[in-house]
Parts: structure tokens; sequence; C-alpha cells
């Protein structure tokens, strides 16, 4: 696999990754906002959620290099 074919599989995984973290993280603020009565703040949670997604994506781009 050449360094581009690499490159495109990662960004393409990175999509897939954050949709699925968007997905699940819609999820956990609906079922949070329950839990704690609104007192809620979706967009910490969603910057937890990236930081933790990029931190996978760039383990995985560790691996490929």
């Amino acid at each position: 696999m050449t360094v581009i074919e690499a490159r495109v599989v990662s960004f393409r995984l990175s999509t897939i990754l954050l949709q699925r973290l968007d997905k699940a993280v819609e999820r956990l603020s609906h079922n949070t906002r329950y839990a704690t009565r609104g007192n809620f703040n979706r967009s910490d949670l969603m910057r937890e959620a990236l930081i933790r997604g990029l931190e996978i994506i760039e383990k995985e781009e560790n691996l490929t290099d």
C-alpha cells in the first residue's frame, strides 16, 4: 500500500469514526439529559468524544507508518 492509499484509507476511517461518534454523542446526550434533568452541556461531551476519536485516529496512523 502506498502512502497516498494509506492516507485515503485513514481519511475514510476518520470520517466513519466521526459519524459514529456524532451518533453516539447524540444518544448519550439524550440519555444524559433525562438522567441529569436538563443540567447538561452537549458541547462538552462532543469535545471529549472528538478528542478521544482523534487519539484513536492518531494511533491508527502511527500503526500504518
